[in-house]
């Protein structure tokens, strides 16, 4: 049995495309929503899923570890609103379920599928990354960071291997965001990346996270001091080393 899960919040333009885009392939469809003003609730139960409602505090691991509360799949698969796979993902999972049929160490725990990433024009593919979006259902695999959510922390700790998928990618429209959105979406993301810092300090990748959200808002003197930190943690970070040459070129213009 396959789960969908789905956190959203004011997506009626979009989250019929992205549920549709699974229909025949999944068992059950729970979507939470985080306060929707418009009718992503009404459509979401149209199309049969189980609508939980939950206010957003800020952390976004939070809203989705209650989307993973009401699965009761083997399987979980999380998608978001803005995305959809333009082709049906039906035998991919299919044979991803019959492959770890069992459990065992030399099985499958998680598929880091390959997503396609539009913006702008919607064109053409901006760029392309593979995420954690299919794995098994578990006590205790749950995300966790407020923003950049991650279930590698939880998922390594039970039996069984990672694979890639590229035979059925997800399409991610981003560019259909409107600009206040974004805007408004990455200052949420620094608050979140922020506190996460707070609790962890040592935690080199949310600094990373952060010198690229303070980069897309044009903040360059923090985005620079987040990398230099990331540094200082991590001396030699081929990643954090390009950004911080990126941010220094173009803070000279």
């Amino acid at each position: 049995m396959i789960s969908l899960a789905m956190i959203a919040k004011n997506e009626e333009k979009r989250i019929e495309r992205a549920i549709r885009s699974v229909q025949g392939c999944i068992d059950e469809i729970v979507v939470v929503d985080t306060g929707s003003v418009d009718g992503t609730r009404e459509i979401a139960r149209k199309l049969g899923a189980e609508v939980l409602e939950h206010p957003f505090r800020g952390d976004f691991s939070e809203a989705r570890n209650v989307s993973l509360s009401g699965c009761r799949g083997d399987w979980i698969l999380v998608l978001d609103a803005d995305e959809f796979f333009p082709l049906s993902p039906k035998v991919m999972l299919e044979a991803a379920v019959e492959e770890s049929v069992g459990g065992a160490p030399n099985c499958y725990k998680g598929y880091y599928l390959l997503r396609h990433n539009y913006e702008e024009t919607g064109q053409a593919v901006t760029y392309s990354d593979y995420v954690l979006r299919l794995f098994r259902n578990r006590p205790g695999v749950a995300f966790r960071h407020r923003v950049h959510e991650t279930l590698e922390e939880s998922l390594d700790l039970i039996e069984g291997k990672y694979t890639h998928v590229s035979a059925m990618p997800i399409s991610h429209y981003l560019y259909e965001r409107e600009a206040v959105y974004l805007d408004t979406k990455h200052e949420r993301y620094v608050e979140g990346l922020k506190k996460d810092i707070a609790d962890n300090p040592a935690d080199a990748g949310r600094y990373d996270f952060l010198g690229c959200e303070y980069a897309r808002l044009g903040r360059l003197e923090e985005a620079e001091g987040a990398f230099r930190t990331l540094l200082s943690l991590q001396p030699g970070h081929p990643g954090a080393m390009e950004s911080l040459a990126l941010v220094l070129r173009l803070k000279t213009g």
